[in-house]
């Protein structure tokens, strides 16, 4: 019988290994492992924690179908997910493995990578005509900031940044905040 250990310890020095961010939950979010880079990452970055947590969401996902992982057709037991945020575009990528490799239950292993922010202030208020506190309201919106909380960052009333937050969704030809982080990211 093969030493399922070893077998557990090698991969995880692959997984520790890869280029981009990679985590190993179990099937219901808990996280077991995280690659070394990834965990640095998070120390400093909120918006990589916000990805983590998403990843765990797949994990609990990809748990609850109860798909077998030795018996699933291509495609079965893995799911691809994008997060926008002002820093940024974070792509996750997860797979169900079988029981046994990380755990005695199934585990999910997601990778994260990261690729480059949103368009600079100045080529934000060129595209979408903002003027330069629509292009610092747009960020904070994009980061998840509510009016409460941008108002009280740039000392402004709420009433203030609830107009200026009505300009932005406006000219970023969206309809919800949720919009934002999206739209400026891909210009």
């Amino acid at each position: 019988m093969p030493d399922l250990d070893a077998y557990a310890a090698a991969l995880l020095r692959v997984v520790d290994d890869v280029a981009t961010g990679c985590a190993i939950f179990t099937c219901q979010g808990t996280l077991l492992h995280e690659s070394p880079d990834l965990g640095q990452a998070r120390l400093g970055n909120s918006h990589i924690g916000r990805a983590v947590s998403e990843a765990a969401v797949m994990a609990r996902v990809l748990g609850a179908a109860g798909r077998d992982p030795m018996n699933a057709a291509p495609g079965d037991g893995s799911a691809n997910q994008a997060i926008d945020m002002p820093s940024g575009r974070y792509q996750l990528a997860a797979s169900l493995l079988p029981a046994g490799l990380f755990a005695h239950e199934p585990t999910v292993v997601v990778t994260i990578r990261f690729t480059a922010g949103p368009k600079a202030p100045a080529d934000l208020a060129t595209s979408f005509k903002l003027t330069p506190r629509e292009v610092e309201i747009a960020h904070l919106i994009a980061e998840g900031d509510s009016n409460q909380h941008i108002a009280d960052r740039l000392q402004l009333s709420v009433r203030t940044v609830h107009h200026h937050t009505e300009r932005v969704l406006r000219k970023l030809g969206v309809r919800a905040r949720a919009g934002v982080a999206s739209r400026i990211f891909k210009g």
